[in-house]
């Protein structure tokens, strides 16, 4: 039997010439193993991603909360609203940050629920960056300062929590966002058990900006003030009435 005959025995039946396989046997072993590592990756983030669902857990999202007390006739309220929802890589669109942010979020507890970065840098950092991205949702109101104009501007309070409470349906991270003059009336006891809510398991945002308020108001706390307590000045906006603009209701 010549070569070429060998050759094409070799071969087989499906034309595959297996010497050169066998040739470069350690390049095909690196690219099997590729492959399969690949795959294997694949199923192993499909299983994350499908039980993280099923848990209801969405931490590559960001959720801006607007807590509302609303004084109207049979209230207190306490109304929560969504101001914003995004991607987390949009809002932080640095990997490295948002790494710290997620490790972060995993140690909030009930009586601790803001995502605190050990690294005073670093937690400065992810301030700054949620409070550059608020004052950018309202551009016109800088260009209308620039040039002069009045513009009504409110005084908002903000910190980033992950809430590991039970009866909150879906857990993400959320940036607390409420008026200054509103948040410290959570210090009073008579006050949070006046309060109302749309939904049952809302009760539990009480707790959070009990804890909110006592961080910003409590000297002892003022360690904690400094990490998490962060404010913004968000201009006022006309809202034409008989609007039918949706009403988001946070979940």
């Amino acid at each position: 039997m010549n070569a070429r005959e060998g050759a094409a025995e070799e071969a087989g039946m499906f034309g595959i010439d297996f010497s050169v396989l066998k040739e470069h046997e350690d390049t095909v072993r690196l690219v099997l193993y590729g492959i399969g590592s690949l795959f294997t990756l694949g199923i192993v983030g499909y299983l994350v991603s499908w039980r993280n669902y099923r848990r209801k857990v969405f931490m590559d999202r960001i959720h801006f909360s607007a807590n509302i007390v609303d004084r109207s006739e049979g209230g207190p309220y306490l109304r929560l609203r969504c101001w914003k929802e995004d991607n987390l890589r949009d809002t932080l669109d640095n990997p490295v940050l948002r790494r710290l942010v997620l490790k972060a979020a995993r140690r909030c507890t009930g009586d601790v629920p803001f995502v605190i970065i050990p690294n005073a840098m670093d937690q400065w950092v992810l301030n700054t960056t949620i409070l550059n991205y608020m004052s950018s949702m309202t551009p016109e109101s800088n260009v209308a300062r620039l040039a002069g104009r009045p513009v009504q501007l409110n005084r908002f309070v903000f910190a980033v929590t992950c809430e590991p409470y039970g009866s909150v349906k879906i857990r993400k991270l959320r940036v607390m966002i409420i008026r200054e003059e509103d948040l410290k009336r959570f210090l009073d006891p008579a006050f949070r058990d006046s309060l109302k809510y749309e939904v049952d398991h809302h009760r539990d945002r009480t707790r959070t900006l009990h804890t909110m308020a006592r961080a910003m108001c409590d000297p002892e706390l003022a360690t904690l003030k400094e990490q998490v307590i962060g404010v913004v000045e968000i201009p006022s906006v006309k809202v034409e009435v008989g609007s039918r603009a949706p009403v988001l209701v946070e979940v």
